[in-house]
């Protein structure tokens, strides 16, 4: 029996490859995303300290330059976060769908190489069945030919 054998063995490797890259590559966006988050929530939460601190103004007016300053660096910072995580969700959407891409050219070609094994092992199968066929018939004749000496000799 033949070894069935898929020519594209080599080019299935490189899609695998392809696939646990993209995947690596997107889990280390999700990640980068996560703490996009994190700095984006910690910035939200210092700027509402500091609009906190304008609304009930106490002391010198220095202190309360000081807090309008604080809130207008952390507005800015704020403003940074935000774009930072929007950037980085893009980031995770853009390898969510190399992703796609890579496992569904490895499908093709694992769908590709089962259908080809299904059709070698067909293939098998009826040169197997052929070979049976084969062996049946000799004995049969071989049969017929014993039995005609056997008859002939017998007279």
């Amino acid at each position: 029996m033949q070894r069935f054998r898929f020519n594209l063995a080599s080019v299935k490797d490189v899609r695998q490859q392809d696939e646990d890259a993209a995947m690596r590559v997107l889990a280390d966006r999700m990640s980068a995303a996560r703490a996009a988050q994190a700095a984006a929530e910690r910035s939200l939460a210092n700027h509402r300290a500091a609009q906190e601190r304008l609304r009930t103004p106490k002391g010198p007016a220095g202190l309360i330059l000081q807090a309008d300053r604080d809130r207008d660096q952390a507005r800015v910072r704020l403003e940074s976060s935000a774009r930072m995580l929007e950037e980085r969700r893009h980031g995770v959407d853009r390898a969510r769908h190399d992703v796609l891409r890579a496992s569904q050219a490895l499908e093709a070609l694992e769908q590709l190489e089962a259908r080809r094994r299904a059709e070698h092992e067909q293939a098998q199968l009826a040169a197997e069945e052929r070979v049976v066929a084969e062996i049946v018939e000799a004995r049969s004749a071989r049969t017929a030919t014993a039995r005609r000496r056997a008859r002939g000799s017998a007279r």
